[in-house]
């Protein structure tokens, strides 16, 4: 199992400012990388928050925020590979959907969320 280093940032790009947000990468073999819980102004980038994986495993991320008094989540698998280490990945919340945009590899656009 090779094992890999990586960051992500959150980037809220809903038109409004959004609180409560919670972004998790997460495999089998490592323990879950959280930015959050915190509130995250319009157009704004977070912090880099550090991550972990290994090529045996799926990647999956999850994402939570209340905007504008609703909860929206939304979980996707979106590989971190090989050719990504060392890079900042990009979480980036849209109104309607949120994209995972990897530094190297093949990005994962236009996941859906779940509303309550």
């Amino acid at each position: 199992m090779a094992e890999y280093k990586g960051t992500f940032t959150v980037t809220n790009n809903t038109g409004v400012a959004i609180d409560n947000v919670i972004v998790t990468h997460y495999t089998t073999d490592f323990g879950a990388n959280t930015f959050g819980p915190a509130p995250l102004p319009n157009a704004n980038p977070s912090a880099q928050t550090a991550l972990l994986t290994s090529t045996t495993n799926k990647d999956r991320w999850s994402v939570a925020f209340t905007m504008q008094g609703r909860l929206f989540t939304g979980q996707e698998n979106c590989g971190f590979e090989s050719s990504d280490a060392g890079g900042n990945v990009s979480i980036v919340l849209d109104k309607e959907s949120f994209d995972i945009d990897m530094p190297a590899s093949s990005s994962c656009t236009d996941n859906d969320y779940s509303e309550t």
